[in-house]
């Protein structure tokens, strides 16, 4: 039985009534076509579907999440490993599109979110700090900086909390620390103290549990410090590894 393909509009002998194309190729490009020629004509139908039956989804695949959990964990690692260039590809040409979206999402959710978001952030500091010795005296300092620096600009005084022990041994100076970084700002709480050379760079406990003192006297050092605007601080890497700001 001689047919015309209706991809390529070839004639090819069919050896059944119900073929309609010449070969795996054309089979593959008629497949493409009718599968998005159903999916327009179904598209709204999964719309209203998915907007009916949203919570029954939700439930469904929580459930599902948990019994495959690791299952899934595995599957989505390997994928990403395979396909890590396009997925960051994907990821920016997304962002870059949909960025006005994104970020009022991003301040709705953080708004109606606020107390979750801040327990969470206080839990996960007190567990690293409790755990991670070397983190919690690098925060330590830093925040005793930051404070000093405030009343400095209050007061042009260096209060007594820049004299606690591991400051004082690592020979730390807050006043020289703080006068290198003049001139401030008008907007001082626009702007975080960034480690020119990344904080997490630097080991503060040794492996015998002891205080590496030199290590602290380097990583704070008046000439690795300046004062940098807060977005500016937010998108170095330091930033992203030591999850807080000074």
């Amino acid at each position: 039985m001689i047919k015309k393909c209706k991809n390529c509009n070839k004639d090819f002998i069919a050896t059944k009534q119900n073929i309609f194309l010449c070969s795996s190729e054309c089979k593959l490009i008629g497949f493409k076509k009718s599968k998005k020629q159903w999916s327009e004509k179904n598209k709204n139908y999964f719309k209203n579907y998915r907007l009916v039956y949203k919570p029954k989804i939700k439930k469904y695949q929580r459930i599902y999440y948990k019994k495959n959990k690791n299952i899934l964990n595995k599957k989505n690692r390997i994928y990403y490993s395979i396909n890590k260039d396009k997925i960051k590809i994907y990821q920016k040409q997304y962002y870059q599109k949909n960025k006005n979206q994104l970020s009022k999402k991003q301040k709705l959710y953080r708004l109606k979110n606020k107390n979750n978001i801040n327990k969470q952030r206080r839990n996960y500091f007190s567990n690293r700090r409790n755990k991670d010795i070397d983190y919690n005296i690098k925060m330590r300092i830093k925040t005793r900086l930051r404070e000093s620096l405030n009343k400095y600009i209050k007061n042009n005084q260096i209060p007594k909390i820049s004299r606690t022990h591991i400051i004082l041994q690592s020979g730390l100076k807050f006043k020289d620390i703080i006068k290198s970084l003049k001139p401030f700002p008008k907007k001082i709480k626009d702007y975080h103290i960034h480690h020119k050379k990344p904080l997490n760079s630097f080991i503060f406990v040794n492996p015998d549990k002891t205080i590496n003192y030199k290590q602290i006297k380097l990583a704070f050092n008046p000439n690795n410090l300046i004062l940098i605007k807060k977005r500016e601080h937010l998108r170095t890497e330091s930033y992203g590894k030591s999850h807080r700001k000074v």
